[in-house]
């Protein structure tokens, strides 16, 4: 062999080797490469934002948030009116329509002839009951008046100015008479008490009563004289004579409670 051919030879193994050498060390670059580029900080993926349906398809439908109804409150029944007759477990308040008054028959110094003074109030209050539970009527005594000032002024300060209410006390109304619940007007007879000037007088009224249903009215009438009570007989300047008699008439409205 000669020696140019082995010159040639050798140049060729050479370069052989050498492009070996190379292209191991291009795979080892490659390498590192990928394994830097995998070793890079996590990157965290954006929400997703929610895309509308495409035109002519209807999306899921969202369910409406649960929402309270409001109830009505309750309502209480309106009350039956109370039909005529009926009395069980019912008061009946005294007032507006009552009225009271006390006529004695009297002789004025200026006067030609006798007089019947009238003294009225319509001051009443208290419970009228006819289940034969008590009943209880008041009248305010220094709200009687009349169309004397001597006289009124007499009765509230003399007469009644220590005790100035009289109360009528009925412990049993019952039995009641026949044809009161039918709303007839009835007459009958009460005796109770009478609560006067400190002390208690037994007093009997003779009655007439009816039920309307919306207002029971009863009018008492009695009579009384001054020694019955107690009471000394009036006496002014101005009077010359009163009777010994007093007439007393008592009208009492009283509406169911």
């Amino acid at each position: 062999m000669n020696t140019g051919f082995k010159r040639v030879l050798a140049l060729t193994i050479f370069a052989a080797l050498l492009a070996l050498a190379l292209a191991a060390c291009g795979g080892e670059s490659d390498d590192e490469a990928t394994t830097a580029d995998t070793v890079q900080e996590p990157v965290s993926a954006p929400a997703a934002e929610p895309t509308a349906a495409p035109e002519g398809v209807e999306g899921p439908a969202s369910e409406p948030a649960p929402t309270v109804e409001p109830t009505a409150a309750p309502t209480e029944e309106p009350a039956a009116p109370r039909q005529t007759g009926e009395v069980d477990g019912i008061t009946f308040i005294v007032g507006e329509g009552s009225e009271a008054t006390f006529s004695v028959g009297e002789e004025l110094r200026n006067l030609p002839l006798p007089i019947v003074a009238v003294m009225r109030t319509e001051e009443l209050s208290g419970e009228v009951h006819l289940d034969g539970r008590e009943s209880r009527v008041s009248i305010d005594l220094q709200t009687l008046s009349s169309d004397q000032a001597f006289r009124d002024r007499w009765t509230r300060n003399r007469l009644f100015g220590q005790h100035p209410t009289g109360t009528f006390i009925l412990p049993d109304a019952t039995p009641l008479p026949d044809g009161f619940t039918n709303g007839d007007t009835v007459e009958t007879q009460v005796t109770g008490t009478l609560e006067l000037l400190g002390q208690t007088f037994p007093v009997t009224f003779d009655i007439q009563a009816r039920d309307d249903g919306d207002v029971v009215v009863i009018l008492g009438k009695t009579t009384f004289t001054w020694d019955d009570f107690g009471i000394e007989k009036p006496t002014a300047p101005s009077v010359v004579s009163l009777e010994d008699e007093v007439t007393v008439n008592v009208l009492i409205s009283a509406r169911p409670g």
